[in-house]
Parts: structure tokens; sequence; C-alpha cells
């Protein structure tokens, strides 16, 4: 039996005994909803980038960034991209209950555009189409807006640099890599990104209502 080591995510530098004894032949995978209590920075690590006792160790043990560290708010942010996809997945029907086409050609339509945004605006401009005085222009356009609100949640988070601090307060600095935008650090909880993710689950949940039980979004 072999001892399974992984790194502290504070200090790579130190090597830390996960409590687990397997054959040099068992697999290393599968062990990554589990967490070993870190005696190096007494903080709870889950089991990532194992290796066993002896065995050299790589960059892939050592090389840490971020949201390494902090588990939670990345699993938050995971979260939040993850209902987004659902939201995605709803625009197409929406779509379809707006212009009467067929579900697979909606889809179709929609993957056409790269641009997350610019399939809401198609979607608005559609919506704009209709009678100022119909029930599903005003539901539409109710969405278009929380859409958007969702969206704006989504891309703070996903081309944001991370950094942590202390206390593992993350350091989050949105669309890092635009030009157009001024340069801000927003420095976060899990708490604060847990308040994002009820919002786009929210969005979603009204628009599982509208689509699948034909609930109308509160306006």
């Amino acid at each position: 039996m072999s001892r399974v080591m992984m790194r502290c995510p504070y200090n790579w530098t130190q090597e830390i005994f996960t409590g687990i004894d397997i054959p040099r032949k068992g697999a290393l995978a599968g062990f990554g909803n589990k967490v070993v209590e870190c005696p190096i920075c007494k903080n709870h690590h889950y089991l990532r980038r194992l290796y066993f006792e002896g065995d050299p160790v790589t960059p892939a043990e050592t090389d840490v960034y971020a949201l390494d560290v902090a588990y939670g708010f990345a699993g938050e942010v995971g979260v939040l991209i993850s209902v987004m996809a659902l939201i995605e997945d709803y625009l197409a029907m929406l779509l379809a209950k707006l212009t009467g086409a067929d579900g697979n050609d909606a889809r179709i339509t929609m993957g056409t555009f790269y641009n997350f945004s610019h399939r809401v605006d198609l979607l608005e401009h559609l919506a704009q189409q209709e009678s100022k005085d119909s029930e599903l222009r005003k539901d539409i356009l109710s969405f278009v807006k929380k859409i958007r609100e969702a969206n704006n949640a989504r891309v703070k988070y996903a081309h944001a640099k991370y950094s942590v601090g202390a206390e593992l307060k993350v350091h989050v600095e949105p669309f890092y890599g635009d030009a157009r935008k001024k340069k801000k650090t927003i420095v976060m909880a899990v708490d604060d990104v847990a308040r994002d993710v009820e919002l786009v689950k929210a969005v979603s949940r009204e628009l599982h209502g509208f689509l699948y039980r034909g609930e109308r979004p509160k306006r």
C-alpha cells in the first residue's frame, strides 16, 4: 500500500498526507468530493492533484491559481454558468413561441449568432414587431430585460481576473482583458457571488414556468 499525497494550495511547497493508502496500481481518480484538514494551513481542502508518496512532483501538482484555493467561490461561479446554459436554451424556445417556428429551426436560428447578446437582441426586435397590446410581446420584452441582467452577472465572472486576499476574500477584476472597460477590483466573499447565482436562478425558474406551465412572468 502507498500513501496518497497532495500539496497545500496555500503553500505548494508543503506536502500533506491525505489519509488514503491504496495500492500503487490503484487509480487516483474518484476522490474529488472528499476533503482533508490541512496540517499546514489548518483549512479543509478537496482532494485534487493527487500523487503517490515518493513520486516526482510535476507542475500539474504545484501550479495553483486563485480559484484553486477559493473552492466555494469557484463552485458558485460554476453553478451560475451552468444555469446560464439553461437560459441560453430557453432563448430558442422563446423564439419558437413568439414566431411559431419549429423548435429545431429556432435553435438553428439562434445558433447562428455567436454572441449571446445578439441572440437576445434578435428576440427583442422580433417581439417589438408584435402589437403593443399583445400579452406575448409584453412577456417576451419582460424576459429580455431579465435575461440581460442575468447575462451581466455571467460576464462579470466569465471574463474576470481573480486573486485571493486575506480571509479567502476573492479579488475580482471584471472584463480584465477589455480595453474599453475601466479597470476596477471588487473584493467579494462567497455570499456575494451566491446572490448573483440566485438572481440567475430566479430568471431560469421564471422562464421554465412560462415555457412549460404557461405561468406569466412578473413585470
